[in-house]
């Protein structure tokens, strides 16, 4: 008889746990959980207020150019995720490679002057790109770039 009793107290003991923590409010209607604006596509979650403490209109950035048939003889990467920047700064034309602060020291007088945002035509992305890093005589160019507002462009030339 006792076990029966300790069996049922923790059988109401748990449904009542699980009522308590149900998505019921007090009337009994449904709560459904709160909406997360800081869902992006992809499922992933990023903290808006992160983004817009962000330095520059992109969140992603990379360059990669082929010269002289060397493919990604100057590439250029930079990324902010969860309050953290990532950047890379290879250019193998003149032996250099750099990663994060060091490549931020090299990039960041050249994102300064970028004034293109998502709504900017392509070709001014291009131009200030070229003339930002010096890019001349070269194979082709890949850009990608996904701004704040998770707008993406891509574009080769």
């Amino acid at each position: 008889m006792r076990n029966k009793l300790k069996w049922l107290g923790s059988f109401l003991l748990v449904a009542l746990l699980l009522f308590g923590c149900s998505v019921y409010d007090d009337e009994g209607n449904a709560n459904p959980p709160e909406e997360n604006d800081n869902v992006e596509e992809d499922g992933s979650r990023e903290n808006v207020e992160e983004i817009a403490e962000a330095p520059y209109p992109f969140l992603e950035f990379e360059v990669e150019v082929d010269i002289d048939g060397v493919n990604d003889a100057f590439e250029v990467e930079y990324e902010v995720k969860r309050n953290k920047t990532k950047a890379s700064y290879d250019d193998k034309t003149e032996d250099v490679y750099l990663k994060d602060d060091e490549a931020m020291k090299k990039i960041e007088p050249i994102f300064d002057t970028f004034t293109f945002d998502e709504d900017s035509l392509e070709d001014d992305i291009y131009e200030q790109i070229i003339e930002g890093f010096s890019i001349d005589n070269y194979d082709e160019i890949e850009i990608e770039i996904r701004f704040k507002d998770m707008t993406e462009i891509e574009f080769e030339r």
